[in-house]
């Protein structure tokens, strides 16, 4: 049985309805990964007492002061690894004209 042509036509509404849904969602999806990037962007300045604290001279004399270094050099490779990858995401991203 062929398909009718009132059939065709419901189903290229819904195709164009379901492209319009995920074009949607992506731009949805670079934002978030725009607005991700600035917040990790912001940690150090939102951080800066504490890390200026930890990286003061006479810091970590202890065990305890030792341990928030060693905590804060894992972080920060952490941080920088994270980072780069958003930043690379949006980059990509933003070549994209198709949302």
């Amino acid at each position: 049985m062929a398909i009718k042509t009132s059939e065709i036509i419901e189903q290229l509404d819904r195709v164009a309805s379901e492209i319009s849904a995920n074009r949607a969602r992506l731009r949805e999806a670079k934002m978030c990964i725009s607005d991700r990037v600035t917040n990790l962007g912001s940690i150090p300045t939102r951080y800066a007492d504490m890390l200026s604290a930890i990286n003061a001279v006479g810091y970590g004399k202890d065990a305890f002061t030792n341990m928030n270094k060693a905590k804060l050099d894992a972080l920060t490779a952490e941080f920088i690894a994270l980072n780069a990858q958003a930043m690379q995401a949006q980059t990509s991203l933003a070549t994209l004209t198709e949302f």
